[in-house]
């Protein structure tokens, strides 16, 4: 049970309206909205058994003897029922919300016209936890935000035995996706608390192995289409179609080292935890999209 409390815990919801507008003539309106929300811990574990002679050197040791001396990782908890895991790593969080407003026009000789308007949003907080236990030495956090707006015209018709639709569709969204990976994680901190004659308080950029993820992505869709049945008797019938699309998608990724706020790939200068720009292995600006400094591109 995270936390040793409600562990398993559902809380969940989700609610939908619909609202429908009908004045007799030849438009129709239907607007329908809906939410959901979770809010629960994760799938409720706990550590069961140990191994250190395969613990991945030198991150435990390191790890008990300057964050967690106390309170050292990782050991098995007494009491089965109960995991020390608490925090973000142990959250299951979904929220989402959407809205879609059709309306139609009946006109003159059979053909209608359909207008198809969408809106959704979803955000989620998930984690996991890698040691189940108070103490943050493995595991990761995801806050994910996804949102897109989608708009679609069509005409229908058709004339004695055909049957005919047209359309044009567009899709616009956006998702955004921060991830934290933790491994031992204050390690950096407590490292940098020895004197620099220390041979650890140089290693300490290297064995900084936390990190965070920003990555983004848009993408734009445009599309038409025209699809006709010609129906030749009651049960044999020719249908042909025709559709073009046009897809972008920019994708972007950002990462840091989140104790240390320095780049995960660019070297470092031990004493100065300035970039070093002199190593000509270095990614250039031209190709890369790794930033030197300590922050995400906003």
């Amino acid at each position: 049970r995270p936390g040793g409390r409600n562990g398993g815990a559902d809380d969940r919801y989700g609610a939908r309206a619909t609202l429908a507008f009908a004045p007799g003539g030849a438009w129709t309106s239907l607007l329908s909205a809906e939410l959901t929300s979770q809010a629960q811990p994760s799938s409720p574990n706990v550590m069961i058994k140990y191994d250190p002679a395969n613990a991945v050197a030198p991150f435990l040791p390191l790890f008990n003897a300057f964050v967690s001396p106390t309170k050292p990782c990782c050991t098995p908890p007494t009491d089965i029922d109960v995991s020390g895991a608490e925090g973000a790593l142990v959250r299951d969080d979904l929220h989402g919300q959407g809205a879609t407003w059709t309306n139609e026009w009946n006109l003159s000789g059979g053909v209608s016209v359909k207008s198809i308007t969408a809106a959704r949003h979803l955000s989620a907080l998930f984690g996991r936890d890698g040691d189940n236990s108070s103490v943050n030495y493995s595991g990761d956090v995801h806050d994910e935000h996804h949102t897109q707006l989608s708009q679609e015209l069509q005409a229908l018709g058709g004339a004695g035995a055909l049957k005919w639709v047209a359309g044009a569709f567009y899709l616009k969204e956006r998702t955004r996706d921060q991830t934290q990976l933790i491994t031992a994680q204050g390690l950096y901190q407590g490292l940098s608390t020895l004197p620099p004659s220390q041979p650890l308080w140089f290693a300490r950029y290297a064995l900084d192995f936390n990190l965070q993820y920003d990555n983004r992505q848009t993408t734009e869709d445009y599309a038409a289409y025209l699809n006709g049945e010609l129906a030749f008797t009651d049960r044999v019938s020719l249908q042909a179609g025709v559709r073009y699309t046009d897809e972008t998608k920019d994708f972007a990724q950002f990462v840091i080292r989140s104790d240390s706020r320095k780049s995960l790939f660019l070297p470092i200068d031990p004493v100065t935890g300035a970039v070093d720009t002199s190593n000509p292995s270095t990614p250039s600006s031209a190709c890369s999209d790794l930033q030197n400094q300590g922050t995400f591109f906003t």
